[in-house]
């Protein structure tokens, strides 16, 4: 009966796991085990039928091929792919959805290589958070916290973001509110 198991199932559903509590518990960091890549977790939310913009060098050619999704600009693209470090060389604008369809806004998945050991002092509140909590998050999300706050203007309407580290996550759906600590 074991050798039924298909092991890329299993991977794809505790990627989807993951993701999963992570946008229902937002602002705190969610470790990914060490065999879920980022193809796994990206692709635990798409399938063919899915618009993408993936940044270049962040998946290779042949993860773009496994992935199967259609490839498009990143204003049309239901899910994008980017790369964390220099954010502020251009400013994204990743669709967010409507008034009569909010849900038709982006998730944007921003991916870092690594996790520098400085950090900001952020107050976080909206749903999944108890109250106000205070999160401490790497220095390299300020620039990126700073553009999503120009993608979450106009709720509903808006953008949901995940960070991705090589063994963390972290989800801010659009309802989350960030103030940096003074």
């Amino acid at each position: 009966m074991l050798e039924n198991i298909n092991t890329e199932e299993l991977l794809g559903q505790s990627a989807y796991r993951i993701l999963l509590n992570a946008l229902s518990f937002p602002s705190k960091f969610h470790e990914l085990t060490p065999d879920i890549s980022l193809l796994a977790l990206f692709s635990s939310l798409i399938d063919r039928h899915s618009d993408v913009f993936v940044e270049d060098d962040v998946l290779s050619e042949h993860e773009l091929r496994l992935l199967g999704a259609k490839i498009g600009p990143e204003t049309s693209a239901s899910f994008l792919l980017l790369k964390g470090e220099n954010p502020t060389q251009k400013k994204w604008l990743p669709k967010r959805g409507s008034l009569v369809d909010p849900h038709m806004g982006a998730t944007v998945f921003i991916c870092f290589s690594e996790t520098t050991l400085n950090s900001i002092e952020y107050h976080c509140q909206g749903p999944g958070i108890k109250g106000e909590q205070v999160v401490f998050y790497p220095v390299e999300t300020q620039s990126w916290i700073e553009q999503r706050e120009s993608w979450v203007t106009e709720l509903p309407m808006g953008v949901d973001v995940v960070f991705v580290w090589p063994r963390q996550i972290i989800a801010l759906p659009r309802y989350v509110k960030l103030n940096q600590a003074n």
